[in-house]
């Protein structure tokens, strides 16, 4: 019933692919289970939001891109709160002899980002979804964050290349630079950088060497880089997804984790020039301030995204530790309903802060069933004896 709006990168068609190879397979449910539009729009029918429904399409940048939009819409205040992600599946050969005509899939099945060896990525499968708030309402409605954005922004190569797909040194770096203005972050507040990182002999270069001029050059001391991609392949539209979580997972343990194979790096990549070093092995980031990085992913086309994270600030989470509200539990049976009871008298027992959040759950995000219970107790004590 909210103004929440929901983007979604997304850029394959693999399993409408398949209807197309035997048209009399076709059923009346194809287009709405293949048109990409409706990835974002049965999302906003399941939940039933009201605010813009989007799916977007730039490559293995579109997740990241489709985030930054949502950023957008929030910033000018259009839409209260947004959902925004990617998605990948694979299941049509189409793509992997397309990809693999074009010298893009790596031959040995290793995706090595920065690495001498490598020769293209490994497509990979998977999604996220974000939920975006401002960070006001947020503290104020006492969500769980687990990150700040501080800024984003996208560009595109235009012609400022040799060919179609190769990538811009120079588009990448006026990007970098421009987020980073934008945030008033300086080159050295920044940890690390989640780099788009395919391990593709043409693109790792470029990206080293934009990220030199617009950061590097900059800072006192070499800038950390990494690559979610040398762990769990290329989620291609989804990619920005996978790299958003590594960067969010590195900024809560403040370490940058080390690359999983024996690094050796690209003699076609100049590290010392750009200040940049390869996290080849594990980095422990500083201790006792927030964290600051940035996170990249570029479209195979040359349309390119940015972000600069921040690690979450410091939250109350014991603001409804001694509070109690009415437990509202419903089943299908008599039963059933004693024995969830049980479980949520459990629950409570063993861990007093608990009390709260599980009246919450239950009376909001749970189905509704013909047996009903409800119970209002100032105490937690109390609560769980008439359980």
């Amino acid at each position: 019933g909210t103004s929440c709006g929901v983007y979604i990168g997304i850029s394959s068609l693999d399993y409408g692919q398949h209807a197309l190879d035997d048209l009399a397979s076709m059923t009346p449910h194809v287009m709405t289970g293949n048109t990409l539009s409706i990835a974002a729009n049965r999302i906003s029918y399941t939940f039933d939001l009201h605010g813009p429904s989007l799916a977007l399409d730039t490559a293995c940048s579109s997740s990241l891109v489709a985030l930054h939009h949502a950023c957008e819409a929030l910033r000018e205040g259009s839409i209260p709160l947004a959902l925004a992600g990617g998605i990948s599946l694979l299941m049509h050969p189409y793509s992997f002899v397309g990809f693999s005509k074009a010298s893009m899939i790596s031959a040995h099945g290793h995706c090595l980002p920065f690495d001498a060896r490598a020769d293209g990525y490994v497509r990979a499968e998977g999604g996220g979804l974000f939920l975006l708030k401002p960070l006001d309402a947020a503290l104020r409605d006492g969500n769980p964050i687990q990150a700040v954005i501080l800024a984003s922004g996208i560009n595109t190569d235009g012609a400022r290349k040799k060919g179609l797909t190769i990538p811009s040194e120079t588009a990448q770096a006026e990007l970098m630079g421009d987020v980073l203005r934008q945030s008033g972050l300086a080159a050295d507040d920044l940890a690390f950088i989640e780099a788009h990182g395919t391990g593709t002999p043409v693109g790792d270069p470029v990206e080293v060497a934009s990220i030199g001029s617009a950061i590097g050059s900059f800072r006192k001391s070499p800038l950390p880089i990494t690559s979610v991609k040398a762990h769990v392949g290329h989620l291609e539209p989804a990619s920005g997804m996978a790299g958003l979580v590594k960067a969010i997972a590195c900024l809560k343990h403040r370490e940058v984790p080390g690359l999983p194979f024996a690094f050796e790096p690209n003699p076609a990549i100049d590290f010392e020039k750009a200040n940049v070093v390869c996290a080849a092995q594990s980095v422990k980031l500083e201790e006792g301030k927030p964290l600051c990085c940035g996170v990249n992913s570029f479209g195979f086309g040359g349309a390119n995204a940015h972000i600069l994270l921040q690690s979450a600030p410091s939250q109350d989470v014991s603001q409804h530790a001694d509070t109690t509200a009415p437990i509202f539990l419903s089943a299908k049976t008599d039963s059933s309903l004693r024995k969830l009871a049980g479980r949520y008298a459990d629950a409570m027992e063993e861990d007093a802060s608990s009390a709260y959040d599980l009246a919450y759950g239950a009376s909001y995000f749970r189905d509704q069933y013909e047996k009903c219970l409800a119970i209002a107790g100032n105490d937690r004590k109390a609560l769980v004896d008439v359980l």
